[in-house]
Formats: C-alpha cells, sequence, structure tokens
C-alpha cells in the first residue's frame, strides 16, 4: 500500500485493503456505523484511491 500525502486520509478498522494500492490525501474509507462487526468497506489489489474520496460501507 502506498499512502501519497497522508494528511486527513481515514481508513476504519475492520477495513481491508489489498497489495499495490495507493490512497492519496483526504480519503476516507468508512462505514455508517449500523453493522456490529464489519462496517468498513474493502479494498481488491491494485486500486487507486483519488484525493478527497470517501468510500463507505452502507449494507
Amino acid at each position: 500500500m502506498f499512502i501519497d500525502h497522508g494528511m486527513g486520509i481515514v481508513i476504519g478498522e475492520t477495513a481491508t485493503v489489498g497489495d499495490d494500492c495507493t490512497i492519496y490525501h483526504g480519503a476516507t474509507l468508512g462505514g455508517t456505523g449500523k453493522d456490529k462487526y464489519k462496517r468498513h468497506p474493502d479494498l481488491g489489489n491494485n486500486v487507486m484511491v483519488g484525493s478527497g474520496s470517501k468510500i463507505l460501507r452502507t449494507y
């Protein structure tokens, strides 16, 4: 995983990140807080998350 300019990045405690991922500043891997156990999203391999992106697990 490569985190570019890590300022403001939020990665939830149950999120998983695959191999060769790039996450840019201001990105969020979050959830709605409704699930008890797995409430954050998963990223596969070779994923790029752009600046300011919000990826939420809502189910």
